[in-house]
């Protein structure tokens, strides 16, 4: 089996084994994980109208639930490819479809046209959407749509552009949209601000600790010390975080709930990279887990991914070269 680019179509993809159950329980389990922030949002709220009446509480009601409501429209109204132009010809001049972006989604189409042959899917039954940002990237979207940068089909070669679609792909037959639309609910605005309180200690764990044991103990102690310093903001959201669910709930439900939050993002994080390695696993079983390899070594060299959502770079090229080999001496069934 070629893993470069397969050679023909193929029966339906379909999750086998492992990966089927585990394609299974992802979706709730990951929204299991995040419901003691909304129990958090809930006691806050609680305590805002214990404190200050209602109007205090219904404001923040409002806040967590306005940009949730925005970003689920955004989400579900994007536009593909073939709505821009149908509403650019629509418009008698007033709106144009440029042509460099024409190019690039003439390019997108027929990569996606591989992919989809590969998957053994109707190419139509997906949307296409192109994002206009200098990095290279790709989404899934709900309502079957993928989205790539221009950024990445200009710079991507044609073999890791179909990695990367087929890797899309991946997360659009994973699913979950409905999971996924709860859970966002679940994080919330104080949800978000927590998470950005530890994702620098853990991006430095990610990022520094792995160069720390050949630089000598004098390092270690600096990273040592620097760890405990980015310790400092998530304590003290633990500690804020108590003390705005205390009215509600009461001093030891507070700190329990606090502390369920506070490791929360640990297991988000495992059940996020177990996505991602699924997600690999269809592009390498589609034919493309070459291509992805190779744009993952690529972007090793001068980026780190976001730790909170992707494994480390060399853990997810090892397990798509694994699946890989395993594919030449046991091809998936036709």
């Amino acid at each position: 089996m070629r893993t470069d680019q397969p050679a023909g179509s193929s029966s339906k993809y379909r999750f086998t084994g492992g990966a089927r159950v585990l394609r299974a329980l992802l979706p709730p389990a990951q929204l299991l994980v995040d419901l003691p922030w909304a129990a958090a949002t809930i006691a806050i709220i609680r305590s805002c109208y214990l404190w200050a009446g209602l109007w205090l509480s219904i404001t923040l009601l409002s806040v967590s639930l306005l940009p949730w409501l925005l970003t689920q429209f955004t989400s579900l109204t994007r536009l593909d490819e073939d709505a821009r132009r149908r509403r650019a010809a629509g418009s008698s001049g007033r709106v144009r479809y440029p042509h460099t972006r024409a190019v690039a989604a003439a390019v997108l189409t027929a990569v996606w046209k591989d992919v989809s042959r590969a998957a053994g899917i109707p190419a139509s039954r997906y949307r296409l959407t192109l994002i206009d940002s200098p990095l290279v990237n790709a989404y899934a979207y709900p309502r079957r749509l993928i989205a790539v940068t221009e950024a990445a089909v200009r710079q991507l070669t044609s073999r890791e552009l179909r990695g990367v679609v087929a890797h899309e792909l991946g997360h659009e037959l994973i699913g979950g949209w409905g999971y996924r639309a709860l859970r966002s609910l679940c994080i919330g605005p104080m949800g978000t601000v927590f998470y950005m309180s530890i994702l620098p200690l853990l991006d430095f764990i990610n990022s520094g600790y792995r160069s720390f044991p050949p630089l000598g103990l004098r390092t270690a102690w600096t990273a040592l010390v620097r760890t405990i310093l980015l310790l400092c903001p998530v304590s003290a959201g633990v500690v804020a975080l108590v003390a705005a669910m205390t009215p509600a709930l009461g001093t030891s439900a507070a700190i329990g709930l606090a502390a369920a939050c506070a490791v929360q993002p640990l297991a988000r994080m495992w059940l996020a990279w177990r996505e991602e390695y699924l997600a690999d696993r269809v592009a390498a079983d589609l034919g493309y887990g070459a291509g992805l390899a190779s744009h993952l070594s690529n972007s090793a060299k001068f980026l780190d991914p976001l730790i909170l959502t992707h494994p480390p770079f060399a853990a997810r090229i090892r397990k798509i070269l694994v699946r890989t080999n395993e594919l030449r001496y046991y091809p998936r069934p036709a």
